[in-house]
């Protein structure tokens, strides 16, 4: 309702997350990652030859939490919430430690 009735807000919101997405595309396939971009408010990555449970448990050791498995014909793939420009540049710094 929040969201609703504060259309300014959100549309802001909205512009946020598709820069913070574009930058995941950028920043991710640096660390060995391949990203597949969506315009819904999440990305799907994942890191060739390196098991998907192996990469969500090392992320949740850091405090990211990434869905996997996401969906039956991408297994290999993990799925993440994007969030605001300045989340994604503490995730992407948490990504740097960790791989």
């Amino acid at each position: 309702i929040a969201a609703l009735q504060d259309a300014a807000y959100t549309k802001k919101y909205a512009r946020e997350v598709a820069a913070a997405t574009k930058i995941l595309a950028l920043e991710l396939p640096k660390l060995g990652f391949e990203i597949i971009s969506t315009k819904a408010g999440f990305v799907l990555f994942r890191r060739a030859n390196e098991n998907p449970t192996t990469i969500q448990k090392k992320l949740e050791s850091l405090g990211i939490f990434a869905r996997h498995p996401f969906f039956k014909k991408l297994p290999s793939y993990l799925r993440m919430n994007v969030g605001n420009l300045a989340f994604t540049k503490k995730l992407i710094t948490k990504f740097k430690k960790a791989f």
